[in-house]
């Protein structure tokens, strides 16, 4: 169940850091609320047809219907890696964590760090 957890807890992050790269700046905010929206849904339906599956099987089911929902799922993400074309080296923004205790100022401050012009 860890290894479970560790690795379905982390499918929100990763999708939203790849929509941040692949989307304009413009597109940030409804791209973010398309991808609440999936979630949600996700949230309503997953308990709902695991429950299904679990009637028909027992309690062993639950583990079917995850590895189901689970593999559609990835090869849904390896079909959309191989058929994007890969983001070019000079569009890549660089990584920039920032503590969760920061607030909004620190991010702007970072930001404006990262567009000032490099003095060689």
């Amino acid at each position: 169940m860890m290894i479970y957890g560790a690795v379905t807890f982390l499918v929100y992050a990763l999708s939203m850091s790849h929509m941040n790269d692949l989307l304009d700046v413009d597109h940030l905010i409804p791209g973010a609320t398309a991808l609440v929206t999936f979630r949600g849904a996700g949230a309503i339906a997953g308990p709902v047809l695991t429950a299904g599956v679990m009637t028909l099987m027992g309690p062993d089911g639950i583990w079917l219907a995850l590895a189901v929902f689970h593999g559609l799922f990835v090869i849904y993400i390896i079909r959309r890696f191989l058929a994007r074309p890969h983001i070019p080296l000079a569009l890549q923004r660089v990584f920039a964590p920032i503590p969760v205790r920061s607030s909004a100022l620190v991010a702007n401050l970072i930001h404006r760090r990262r567009r000032r012009p490099r003095q060689d």
